[in-house]
C-alpha cells in the first residue's frame, strides 16, 4: 500500500477479515493529504457490495443458461449444441483424442402429420415427449434440440460405455411405441468418434445422420407392415 501511494495519490485494497465466525469483506483505502506528509486512512464494510455482485453474476450466468436452453421442452438448444461442437473440435484440432464420445442423431416421426391432423398444440407435446423419452434413455449425456423435431446426442462417459445396449434399448422401446400406438417414436441413428480417421465433428455428425436415415426407412416399413396387417384382421 505505501509503495504504491508512491506513485499515486489514493489506493484502495478489498480483503476479507473474520469476526468470531463471520466472514466480513473490507476496503481499506488511503490517500496522502495535500502536502503528502501523511496518509489518511479508512476502512468500510463492503458485505452489501460484495452480495449485490454475486447476485448479478447469479443472474448473468442464470440468463446465459436460459439463451442455451430450448424453451420448448427445456433441454440444450442448437445454440447450445453449436457451442460443444466448437470446443471439441479445438480438442480434436489440437491432438486431444484421448476423450471418446459418440453422436446420436435422431428425428421425431411424423411430426408435420400430427400439427396438421391435430394441430401444434399437440405437435408441442409429441416433441415435449420425444425430448422427455430421450433423455430418460441416455441419463449420463447431454440432450439437444437442434431443430423442429431434430436432436443429437452427446453420448460420454458411461452412456458412451454402454452405447450399444442403449441403442439397443432406444430402438426396442420405439417398436413398442409404435406398437401401442402411445408414446414417441423417433428415427436414431449413431456414429462414434474415431482418432485415427475423424478429423471433424461434422464427419461423425454425418456418419451418425445417414444411419439415422436407415433406421427411418426400417420404421416406415414397420409402420406400413403394421397397417396392412390391421387391415388384414380387420
Amino acid at each position: 500500500m505505501t509503495e504504491s501511494l508512491n506513485e499515486r495519490k489514493r489506493n484502495s485494497i478489498d480483503y476479507r477479515i473474520m469476526a468470531g465466525d463471520t466472514v466480513h469483506h473490507v476496503r481499506m483505502t488511503a490517500r496522502k493529504t495535500s502536502d503528502s506528509t501523511h496518509f489518511i486512512i479508512g476502512v468500510e464494510n463492503i458485505d452489501a457490495e460484495v452480495q449485490r455482485e454475486k447476485r448479478y453474476i447469479k443472474d448473468l450466468n442464470a440468463e446465459k443458461e436460459l439463451a442455451r436452453r430450448d424453451a420448448l421442452t427445456g433441454i440444450k438448444n442448437k445454440t447450445a449444441y453449436n457451442e460443444l461442437v466448437k470446443s471439441v473440435q479445438a480438442d480434436i484440432d489440437n491432438g486431444m483424442d484421448h476423450l471418446p464420445f459418440a453422436l446420436v442423431v435422431c428425428d421425431a416421426n411424423d411430426l408435420k402429420k400430427i400439427n396438421d391432423s391435430e394441430g401444434h398444440v399437440a405437435g408441442d407435446e409429441y416433441i415435449k415427449k420425444s425430448a422427455e423419452f430421450l433423455s430418460a434413455a441416455f441419463v449420463n449425456s447431454p440432450v439437444f434440440r437442434v431443430g423442429g423435431d431434430e436432436f443429437v446426442v452427446f453420448l460420454c462417459g458411461d452412456d458412451y460405455t454402454n452405447r450399444e445396449e442403449l441403442m439397443k434399448q432406444l430402438r426396442s422401446r420405439i417398436i413398442e411405441n409404435m406398437q401401442s400406438g402411445s408414446g414417441a417414436v423417433l428415427a436414431s441413428g449413431i456414429a462414434e468418434y474415431t482418432p485415427k480417421t475423424d478429423s471433424l465433428v461434422s464427419e461423425i455428425f454425418d456418419r451418425a445422420d445417414r444411419d439415422m436415415y436407415e433406421d427411418k426407412q426400417r420404421l416406415k416399413k414397420k409402420s406400413l407392415w403394421q397397417v396392412k396387417a390391421e387391415e388384414h384382421r380387420g
